[in-house]
């Protein structure tokens, strides 16, 4: 297996994983979403959200750069 597949394989589960973190209820608007899109791989990226009672949060969570050669 080369790093490329070993690489989506723990994208894929970590995205997985997040997926359930966060209800689509919870997010009345998206402010903003922040990541590196220079980065090659899996990165930090968090979204700024307003909650349905106005309150403003932000969720943490991984995702793929697009910065990678051939992307």
């Amino acid at each position: 297996m080369n790093i490329y597949t070993k690489c989506l394989t723990v994208a894929v589960v970590l995205f997985s994983t997040q997926t359930f973190a966060l209800d689509r209820k919870d997010i009345a608007q998206v402010i903003r979403v922040d990541s590196d899109p220079y980065a090659c791989g899996i990165v930090d990226a968090k979204m700024t959200y307003k909650t349905p009672t106005g309150e403003i949060k932000e969720y943490k969570y991984k995702t793929w750069g697009s910065g990678c050669s051939g992307d």
